[in-house]
């Protein structure tokens, strides 16, 4: 367990080292984790909860981090890895999992559905349903490892997340939130029940988004996306998202030998 204070040092540190994964993460994302280094080059934290474990890292150059994973055999998923380690870290063990890049639409108006849609949101007593469809659903683009009942509650306890039904049950989700003063719409994660994949739920999940969005006051949305989730990405393309540049968020795993 992390207390406050050594979060505080940690982020403290982060400003100075040249590589992190905690950037976007804040206390409640890591106060579960424990501190396997923290050294004055190098702290690493293992969060084990959740449906994969995460090594988390701050480190000042590459050769601490690498050293440290060289020398013990640690499974889990490292995010944000730089170029220059990944094929440092393959020869370690760890395989690419995913490649995430960045789309963008703006203006968001511009989509808004032109005929009826409606918004539906998923109450605390869905989650269940919510995590067994997220579950469904791994395996059918890299790196999705699906989510939690816990994760959903969690989740909904401050952002919405919009369902599609079927006959009365939960057949697609999409979990948003606006951020940014407003203005920006962030499409988190899209799941459709893969009994009901391929029958325009996607299009459906992505203009309710959209329209919810703009309802909110965002001018603009953002979505991340692996490079190689081709049938997502068309969809994506066709309500107006662009990729910005060639950067990718690559996402590596060792596995438990």
């Amino acid at each position: 367990m992390i207390d406050q204070s050594m979060y505080e040092r940690i982020v403290s540190f982060s400003s100075l080292a040249t590589l992190s994964s905690i950037q976007y993460s804040d206390y409640d994302d890591l106060k579960d984790c424990e501190v396997l280094v923290d050294h004055e080059s190098l702290k690493v934290l293992y969060r084990s909860q959740g449906v994969r474990p995460v090594i988390e890292y701050v480190s000042i150059g590459v050769e601490p981090l690498f050293n440290y994973l060289k020398d013990h055999s640690i499974s889990g998923v490292l995010h944000f890895v730089v170029d220059e380690m990944i094929h440092m870290l393959e020869s370690i063990g760890f395989s690419v999992l995913a490649q995430f890049t960045d789309f963008f639409c703006n203006p968001l108006v511009d989509n808004y559905p032109s005929e009826s849609v409606s918004i539906e949101l998923a109450v605390a007593s869905d989650a269940q349903r919510l995590a067994e469809i997220s579950q469904k659903c791994v395996g059918i683009s890299r790196g999705f490892f699906g989510e939690t009942e816990a994760w959903f509650k969690e989740w909904m306890s401050e952002h919405p997340v919009l369902v599609i039904k079927e006959q009365g049950q939960i057949i697609g989700l999409c979990c948003v939130s606006v951020y940014n003063e407003g203005t920006t719409l962030w499409i988190r994660e899209m799941c459709v029940d893969p009994v009901y994949q391929r029958q325009g739920v996607g299009n459906q999940l992505m203009k309710a988004a959209i329209k919810y969005g703009v309802s909110q006051g965002a001018i603009k949305s953002f979505l991340a996306v692996d490079v190689e989730n081709h049938s997502a990405i068309r969809i994506y393309q066709s309500y107006g998202f662009t990729h910005r540049d060639n950067s990718v968020e690559t996402h590596m795993v060792r596995n438990q030998t």
